[in-house]
């Protein structure tokens, strides 16, 4: 009870493949077999930075400093009302340097026609929990096609804007819609 099911390619030193209740398997058909292993010490916490804004951009691009092993299963953003379409990114690594181009980036979700809210308060919940292991920096990337997130500025690029025990949000950019214009403090 209160445990995260994380799924393995081997039953030691595996690989780790997926968090959740379930793996689906696509491909080829052929007999496997998966590990899964119950890990109560995956949390169900969250980490707010700030909804102060100042500034708007069609996306936003920052990194997570991932100190132990999370799942995210959803980010809360502050943006103008409206309908909206919406893709989240990530990477492997740093933002830093890889914030023009769709290179080294995978597209994780999309939501079509989003409604925000006039409050501009508004949670988009990942189709699937994505996987983050400690010891490890991931860039991310949310934008949407036409409407503007609000974000607050800050005095530079990487630096530790909220933390707790698991996990540092560092400050990033605001983005242009898919890659263009970069905007930084």
């Amino acid at each position: 009870t209160g445990a995260t099911i994380l799924w393995y390619d081997a039953a030691t030193a595996g690989t780790h493949l997926a968090t959740g209740n379930t793996y689906n398997v696509t491909g080829a058909v052929s007999t496997t077999t998966y590990y899964a292993e119950a890990d109560a010490s995956y949390a169900n916490n969250s980490l707010t930075s700030t909804f102060a804004a100042g500034n708007g951009q069609n996306g936003a691009m920052f990194d997570l400093n991932v100190l132990n092993n999370i799942s995210v299963t959803s980010f809360n953003l502050y943006a103008n009302s409206g309908t909206t379409d919406f893709s989240i990114y990530y990477r492997t690594g740093t933002i830093v340097g890889h914030d023009m181009s769709a290179t080294g980036w995978t597209l994780y979700a999309t939501y079509s026609a989003v409604s925000v809210p006039g409050s501009g308060l508004f949670t988009l919940t990942l189709p699937t929990a994505l996987s983050l292991t400690g010891g490890q920096t991931y860039g991310f990337y949310i934008t949407s096609n036409s409407i503007t997130m609000k974000y607050t500025d800050a005095a530079s690029v990487g630096a530790v804007y909220a933390s707790n025990s698991d996990l540092q949000i560092l400050t990033g950019y605001g983005k242009g819609y898919l890659f263009a214009s970069t905007f930084q403090p």
